[in-house]
């Protein structure tokens, strides 16, 4: 069997640019890479991600804070009931006033009677100002003198 001779055929201008398009397109489909409109959506979810990312780490910041202070107002409203129960309370009254080594951080003390003669309640409050914003600890204890 013989083969048969190739021959080419003159290609007409309209023939050669729609076989250019052709191998174009083909060339574009197989080419490895991403395009514009899947890297702008990959980078803007990378960007909301790491603004929630600071967000919460702001957030956590602002927690901690808080709870060395309540931690610390806690401590102090402790120290001030003990100070109460070592002086006694029979010549206590209403006071209140800061603390020397926490300027920050106000107490004042509310003392009321009860049904009991021997026990009084004490009412300390802690403030101290937070974010713009003054907070505030209450801590109530009962007190009897106590045996001598």
């Amino acid at each position: 069997m013989r083969k048969k001779k190739f021959k080419p055929q003159p290609f007409s201008e309209y023939q050669e640019v729609t076989s250019i398009r052709k191998n174009v397109s083909l060339r574009n489909k197989f080419l490895p890479g991403f395009t514009l409109l899947e890297v702008i959506v990959s980078l803007s979810v990378v960007a909301i991600s790491f603004v929630v990312l600071l967000y919460t780490h702001a957030l956590n910041i602002q927690r901690v804070n808080q709870a060395k202070n309540i931690f610390l107002a806690t401590t102090l409203a402790q120290r001030k009931i003990a100070e109460i129960e070592l002086l006694g309370f029979s010549s206590l009254t209403n006071d209140k006033g800061s603390f020397s080594d926490y300027p920050d951080f106000k107490w004042e003390r509310e003392m009321y009677p009860t049904p009991f003669e021997e026990v009084k309640k004490v009412v300390l409050s802690i403030f101290w100002v937070e974010g713009g914003k003054e907070k505030s600890l209450k801590l109530t204890n009962y007190i009897s003198p106590g045996k001598k």
